[in-house]
């Protein structure tokens, strides 16, 4: 008689693994109602502990209050992504009457323009100071960044056109362009070179170049109710994904500084099973997977006739040097049994063996047709699975 023991992934639990196994036992039924299917939940025992990592989130669940800096931080989260939200915002909304409430020949828009096309070319002494040497020419390429945007926005080009001398579309457009600057930043991967306070002057200093002093203007804009309802909704976005990744994440960090449990458990479970059932094909999805591969390297099994893994990272690690039990470049030792490589071309945690393992794993493609994620958990769905766990076990009978 020959058994399947289902080794599971990361971040499942007990109610998980009961549905995933009712699954698996659905389909195998389809195929031979007599194969055997064992449980190897790991999850309880040498998974993270439920509610761990929420102690450690600032402000989790609302209880810390939120502060007005908070909303300057959101504000420019905002901005980096996209310098000319604010203006374009402004030219989307800003009505007629705005226009019609300025001075009578008030030229402020023009002049607007006309001084950011200056700046391009020349910054004022303190701001070229701030900036330095080795970047005031990417902070006058900013500018002129910034302006080519302005230009292909209509939104924009409105906000400029009825612009007044209140300073609001001075403070914005000096905004956009210390954002931009730092932006680029972002994007090359390197450092921000500014302090949040050396961002903020050097918003000023823009502003003071393009004829208005920005000060109450920015602090007006800082503290608008769409910036603190988005300050909300990122503080629950961070308590959710907190929850949502706590199991995922932490199982697998665990593993990887505290695996020989798991490995221990998987090992025990599998001399049980085979003490009463013979050779069994163990099955092992994602970590489960890398922890399979790690364990049969270091000892040999002989209770386990066939390793099949499924949407498994075992050979990315290897291929890291980061898989705990093999360097990289060492083979497979003699004792490591059969092995198949369930892969999905859609599932983007799972990997092919074969090339890094030649003549010791057999990659397979069972793609499902379920899309990117998705994928990653479809294999106890598909027939092509369950065929091939039932011809392996047919195999070792």
């Amino acid at each position: 008689m020959v058994a399947v023991v289902f080794v599971h992934g990361t971040g499942v639990r007990a109610d998980s693994y009961e549905s995933t196994l009712g699954l698996l036992r659905k389909g195998l039924d389809r195929i031979d109602p007599g194969i055997r299917l064992h449980r190897c939940y790991w999850g309880g025992a040498h998974g993270v502990r439920p509610g761990m990592s929420s102690r450690t989130v600032p402000g989790y669940r609302g209880k810390e209050a939120l502060l007005p800096e908070d909303e300057e931080i959101i504000r420019w989260g905002l901005l980096y992504a996209d310098p000319l939200c604010e203006l374009r915002e402004l030219g989307a909304t800003d009505s007629g009457d705005r226009a019609a409430r300025r001075v009578l020949g008030d030229r402020s828009g023009p002049e607007l323009e006309r001084r950011a096309t200056v700046l391009a070319v020349e910054l004022p002494e303190e701001l070229a100071e701030l900036a330095g040497t080795e970047r005031a020419d990417r902070l006058r390429l900013a500018v002129s960044t910034v302006l080519d945007g302005i230009r292909g926005s209509a939104d924009c080009r409105r906000a400029i056109a009825r612009a007044s001398s209140d300073g609001t579309c001075a403070s914005m457009l000096a905004a956009a362009v210390v954002a931009q600057f730092l932006a680029e930043y972002q994007l090359a991967g390197e450092s921000l070179p500014w302090t949040a306070e050396e961002r903020d002057r050097a918003v000023l200093l823009v502003g003071q170049a393009l004829g208005a002093d920005v000060r109450g203007a920015v602090k007006k804009l800082a503290g608008t109710t769409t910036m603190y309802v988005v300050n909300r909704l990122i503080n629950r976005w961070r308590d959710q994904v907190t929850d949502g990744s706590a199991y995922q994440v932490g199982d697998i960090l665990r593993y990887a500084v505290r695996g020989d449990g798991l490995r221990r458990f998987i090992a025990d479970r599998v001399s049980e099973v085979s003490r009463t059932e013979g050779p069994v094909v163990l099955f092992a999805h994602s970590l489960g997977g890398i922890a399979a591969v790690d364990l049969l390297v270091d000892r040999a099994l002989a209770g386990v006739s066939h390793l099949i893994t499924a949407g498994s990272q075992a050979s990315q690690l290897y291929g890291m040097n980061a898989l705990p039990g093999l360097e990289f470049g060492q083979p497979l030792p003699p004792h490591f049994p059969r092995w198949t490589n369930l892969y999905d071309r859609h599932d983007p945690l799972s990997f092919l063996a074969g090339q890094l393992f030649p003549g010791r794993v057999s990659d397979v493609d069972v793609t499902s047709g379920q899309p990117f994620l998705a994928a990653h958990s479809a294999y106890f769905t598909n027939p092509a699975v369950h065929r091939i766990l039932a011809d392996a076990v047919g195999e070792c009978a």
